[in-house]
């Protein structure tokens, strides 16, 4: 079986990472070079060794907290 990821799946790895999704789609598929910031979160992510489930509820919980110290609404939503 193959995974394959959908423009929703990379709407929300754009929002986790902070940036927007054509950011992300040039990223993902056009071998993009991201920033620092962004390497950072990622390697710190991979470094939990967690499962993709986990990492995924970490990334989710950790917007959705600084978005709230931001006073933005529905990050996970908004972006």
């Amino acid at each position: 079986m193959s995974l394959q990821d959908t423009p929703q799946d990379r709407d929300k790895f754009a929002t986790l990472i902070g940036r927007s999704p054509p950011s992300v789609h040039r990223l993902l598929i056009h071998n993009g070079t991201p920033g620092r910031p962004v390497m950072r979160w990622i390697e710190a992510i991979k470094r939990m060794d967690l499962s993709q489930k986990k990492s995924l509820r970490l990334m989710t919980d950790v917007v959705s907290s600084v978005g709230e110290r931001q006073h933005v609404d529905k990050v996970l939503i908004q972006g």
